[in-house]
């Protein structure tokens, strides 16, 4: 019997919890070979969301499992339980302890035809693979519909909470404006789609969205971008699409300091002062890596039409490029 492996996807996500991989959802073009993960109820001819009932677990090889546990470096296709999310893409997700978050994302289910967006919250237990509801789908208060935003997650006061920030979609039903943030709907070709720098905590203890105080160098509106943390109470950002009238790609870096005592950040532009600088970009992946004898890195890989990879020395904020 051949391994499993999974199908062909984008607009997903993949993150560790302990020793395991854990992949769930995003889009196919409905030209290619699907399996049992989608929903065969689609429209025709358009990208196709994955099935909400399925995460896929890699296990990680490590010299640390016993001989009898399962096989590392290897796929599984896990089914879950609970109240579960649309099958979505362009979401965003981070963990706090056995539990991934997931938030927003859009659907192309048939009954929301051509695409809906949402700003539901939804966790994952990976003890038990049983889904919650976290915050549900509404017009009425939190972030805004959307997609392709960031999320993180933070301590306050030793309490957990998530960052929403960033991220684009309909500007119609949407709720209501956050207090000082933007919202810019230039370099948009699909009518009513904006795009925020919107950025919102939610309190994991009460199940409340917040508002908080910012102070420094706020990004403009922008999507597409990386949200990487660093710990738990700084993160940084890089990259991103931040509609003008002529299509701005981003290769700006912020930094965003929280602080772990009230609900209030700092966010600084880091000055693009060196000549060895990666390139604009945006729908690209990044990763910490977090070594004791060199301190912590983050590694950007490719994006739109971009096939490179960059290492930044997170602590002098030296970039250099990773070659053969």
């Amino acid at each position: 019997m051949s391994d499993y492996q999974p199908v062909i996807r984008y607009g997903h996500s993949t993150v560790r919890v302990g020793d395991y991989l854990y992949m769930w959802g995003g889009s196919q073009p409905d030209d290619l070979d699907l399996d049992l993960q989608l929903n065969p109820a689609q429209p025709s001819s358009q990208p196709q969301s994955f099935d909400n009932k399925f995460v896929l677990v890699y296990h990680l090889p490590t010299s640390l499992a016993p001989r009898d546990y399962l096989p590392t470096g290897k796929w599984e296709q896990k089914a879950t339980t609970g109240k579960l999310p649309p099958g979505s893409t362009g979401y965003a997700s981070a963990v706090i302890g056995k539990e991934i978050f997931y938030f927003g994302g859009c659907c192309n289910h048939i009954d929301c035809f051509p695409r809906c967006f949402h700003n539901s919250l939804y966790g994952l237990n990976v003890d038990t693979l049983k889904w919650r509801e976290v915050s549900p789908n509404t017009s009425q208060s939190g972030p805004m519909m959307k997609e392709s935003a960031g999320m993180i997650a933070v301590q306050v006061d030793e309490e957990d909470y998530l960052v929403v920030f960033g991220g684009h979609g309909p500007s119609s039903e949407n709720t209501p404006a956050q207090p000082n943030a933007q919202y810019s709907t230039e370099g948009f070709n699909i009518e009513n789609m904006q795009c925020t720098n919107e950025l919102h905590y939610y309190r994991i203890l009460t199940g409340e969205w917040i508002s908080p105080d910012i102070t420094g160098d706020r990004p403009p509106p922008i999507t597409g971008f990386t949200l990487t943390s660093v710990n738990d109470s700084s993160a940084i950002l890089f990259g991103g699409f931040s509609p003008t009238a002529d299509y701005k790609v981003s290769d700006k870096l912020y930094v965003m300091v929280f602080n772990k005592e009230q609900l209030s950040l700092e966010i600084s532009e880091v000055p693009n002062s060196l000549q060895n600088w990666p390139c604009a970009r945006s729908a690209h992946s990044s990763a910490l890596i977090n070594v004791d004898s060199i301190g912590p890195h983050l590694l950007v890989v490719g994006g739109f039409e971009i096939s490179d990879c960059w290492l930044l020395d997170v602590t002098n904020k030296i970039w250099d490029e990773v070659t053969n």
